[in-house]
């Protein structure tokens, strides 16, 4: 996950506010504060998307493209063979080259 620098709010909700989301007890989670970062199955792609998608599938039924369904369903494998940190540096430091 990539902490962005602002907040968005869910502008298809009736009313504007924050939305959490705590997950298996967890602490509370802001969402539309940071973005989501999932290697596709076989690595060609990062699909980057704002953490809140997990609302606008949850409670506005957002249906995301099949690729992006099919790799944060494949993520837990995919994360142990790809580092989201050298990945965000290695694209960072090649912008300014």
């Amino acid at each position: 996950m990539n902490q962005a620098r602002g907040n968005h709010v869910c502008t298809l909700c009736s009313e504007l506010h924050d939305t959490f989301l705590i997950l298996d007890g967890g602490p509370k989670m802001l969402l539309g504060a940071a973005e989501l970062w999932v290697p596709s199955l076989d690595y060609s792609v990062i699909f980057v998307a704002p953490n809140l998608v997990y609302h606008y599938v949850s409670e506005h039924r957002y249906a995301p493209p099949n690729a992006f369904v099919d790799a944060v369903l494949g993520a837990e494998v995919a994360y142990k063979q790809w580092d989201p940190r050298a990945e965000s540096e290695k694209l960072l430091n090649s912008a300014f080259v």
